[in-house]
């Protein structure tokens, strides 16, 4: 900087652009040359002296949880202003695939689907609750999972599913190859399993 308006000499920022064309820093990494001093920030030396502190780097090279989250969803809103279905990136929804029973007589089915989709490191749970079909889907369209599996008489006698996705496309496919495909939209990403209990009756409800 050509002339020393604030504590640093040299500053690396990122920002993100929001939805309304301002802007939010994310992170920054700061050559702070004048807190060392002022506040009498030092450090001991070999032999036992106190030296003040020359240069201070503030690394905030991540930011912070709230301001990630924030470019997340201003993206996703810029997503949905040019079209798209509004949607966490998959590795970072809270459920990524949703099992809808279409009668009580098919949940030992959907729970031996849910296992089989969970042992691969994907979170399933499955909605047990007594609603429509139709309503169900639109609860798992509300809440953005990407997935929605319909389990029914021919899904329970075959190997095959109907994949409703996010932007509402409906594949058939064999459960084999769905789960090839959600592990590689998973990729190397994080992942951590299910916080709340897979059957959807037994979480807290919030109005």
């Amino acid at each position: 900087m050509p002339e020393m308006s604030h504590y640093y000499a040299i500053k690396n920022e990122y920002q993100f652009i929001n939805q309304d064309s301002s802007n939010v820093q994310v992170s920054t990494v700061q050559w702070d040359v004048k807190d060392g001093p002022r506040f009498d920030i030092g450090y001991i030396d070999g032999e036992g002296r106190k030296c003040p502190c020359p240069v201070i780097i503030h690394a905030s090279s991540f930011g912070s949880i709230e301001r990630a989250l924030c470019a997340i969803l201003e993206n996703i809103a810029i997503d949905e202003q040019n079209g798209a279905p509004p949607t966490f990136p998959f590795w970072l929804s809270p459920t990524q695939i949703r099992i809808i029973p279409v009668a009580d007589r098919y949940l030992p089915a959907s729970l031996k689907l849910c296992d089989r989709i969970s042992q691969q490191c994907l979170r399933v749970d499955i909605d047990d609750r007594e609603a429509t079909v139709g309503k169900k889907i639109r609860n798992g369209e509300t809440e953005w999972v990407p997935f929605l599996l319909v389990v029914g008489e021919k899904e329970e006698n075959s190997n095959r599913l109907t994949v409703r996705s996010r932007d509402k496309r409906q594949e058939d496919m064999t459960i084999a190859e769905f789960i090839e495909m959600a592990r590689q939209k998973q990729g190397n990403k994080p992942f951590r399993p299910l916080t709340l209990s897979r059957y959807l009756t037994k979480r807290p409800s919030f109005r």
